[in-house]
């Protein structure tokens, strides 16, 4: 195409341009009033005239500004209530300001621009209207699709959860294999990847401890238990699992520091209590052991295992009469269990009361008999008492229970021990 046809276009699209914004600029509604009550005023009137279509062209301006405002308010509820209820009162309040503009221009004179001026703002309202009622749809929109992302959020996060607890509990799994197998280094790498997918599994946490305390490294262990403790702070496992870690490279205090913590967290069950107790008694804290064995043997007291254990304890602390006074309690409610008779024989060999303890280990024996541990206590007391012929007939029967067995070769050995003794 021909340079001049194109700058002729050209020209021509910027002149059309030009009418349209003269044109837009002299028959707007504010642009009519003006103009108007020039005319008006150059038509010759008195100057009481002139002074009231200056008033009136002075309300014209602040009705437009008074709209303007109502406008920006009204848009600004509409978002924030929907569209349907701001649109109507956007209509509403459109058809209060046609009065008041109709009013301004009756104070002008002619009814014509009364008309024009009222018709160009109701064209105008009705646009309004349907920018707020479009505003409004927008918002509703909006917020719909706010929803839906969220929804898809909440969805992906959901999956990713799920997808990384079954990588963890699969990389777990494998990690047993590992360790079944002896490959100790395949193990830990597979049990930390599985603690980054999941790091609240107790199951892995546990186990990679485990690791590490075969492999020789309690250092690494210890913190292991800490990052636990980081990030299950409610779980009471990992305390039991520190104080036992401690324990076992001689840091006693922090040992006590932490089963102590882990003591606060049990639940009171006959686990807890035997942990606690026994932790306790690892690190020579006996008055700790003898107070979690009290509240035991109260909180239970027909149990059979804390009875025993307090009265274990009782016997390790010396207190022999409250340890026989709990075992032949024992003995009284279950004569069929030769444990109480073993262990009241014992206190009476430690006390060197030999004929109440080979009287307790018969008892023992009568409720279980072929015990050979029980036997071979019996025949140590009968040596020792000078009952040599009861001894031989015991050391004999358990040859005879159990025939090319340690326990028949230690046996044998006593037999030759005592008849050389005795000139046989």
């Amino acid at each position: 195409m021909d340079t001049k046809w194109i700058v002729g276009i050209i020209c021509l699209l910027v002149a059309l341009a030009s009418v349209a914004v003269v044109v837009i600029y002299k028959y707007s509604p504010e642009r009519v009033i003006e103009t108007r009550l020039e005319t008006d005023g150059g038509s010759g009137e008195d100057g009481a005239a002139t002074t009231t279509r200056e008033q009136a062209l002075a309300r014209a301006r602040e009705i437009r500004r008074s709209r303007q405002e109502r406008e920006a308010a009204e848009v600004a509820s509409a978002t924030e209530n929907g569209g349907d209820e701001s649109g109507a009162a956007l209509v509403a309040d459109g058809s209060g300001f046609d009065g008041d503009a109709s009013a301004a221009d009756s104070g002008s004179g002619p009814g014509g621009a009364s008309g024009t001026d009222a018709g160009a703002r109701g064209r105008n309202d009705d646009g309004d209207d349907g920018a707020a009622a479009s505003t409004g749809s927008r918002t509703r929109t909006d917020a719909r699709r706010r929803q839906d992302a969220s929804d898809e959020r909440e969805k992906s996060e959901g999956d990713d959860a799920a997808q990384s607890a079954q990588r963890a509990s699969a990389l777990l799994s494998r990690a047993q294999d590992r360790i079944r197998d002896g490959d100790y280094a395949a193990a830990a790498e597979m049990l930390q990847e599985s603690l980054e997918h999941d790091p609240t599994n107790a199951r892995a946490w546990r186990q990679m401890g485990q690791v590490q305390r075969q492999i020789g490294a309690p250092d690494a262990e210890i913190a292991t238990y800490q990052q636990w403790l980081e990030n299950a702070p409610g779980e009471a496992e990992p305390y039991y699992l520190l104080a036992d870690a401690y324990a076992r490279v001689g840091m006693d205090q922090e040992a006590l520091h932490y089963i102590g913590a882990y003591e606060q967290m049990a639940d009171g069950s006959m686990g807890d209590y035997l942990r606690t107790s026994h932790m306790y008694r690892r690190i020579n804290a006996r008055e700790d052991e003898g107070r979690v064995l009290a509240q035991w043997n109260q909180s239970a007291p027909e149990s059979m295992d804390a009875r025993r254990a307090w009265a274990d304890y009782q016997q390790r602390m010396g207190n022999y009469g409250e340890a026989l006074s709990q075992y032949e309690s024992m003995a009284a409610d279950a004569p069929e269990n030769p444990l109480p008779y073993r262990q009241m024989a014992e206190i009476y060999r430690r006390n060197g009361d030999y004929g109440q303890a080979q009287y307790h280990y018969e008892a023992a024996l009568a409720a279980r008999p072929g015990d050979i541990a029980t036997m071979n206590r019996l025949a140590e007391v009968q040596r020792t008492a000078g009952d040599f012929e009861g001894a031989l007939n015991v050391y004999m029967e358990i040859i005879a229970l159990e025939p090319g067995s340690r326990a028949a070769e230690r046996a044998e050995r006593h037999i030759t021990q005592i008849e050389r003794r005795l000139g046989y």
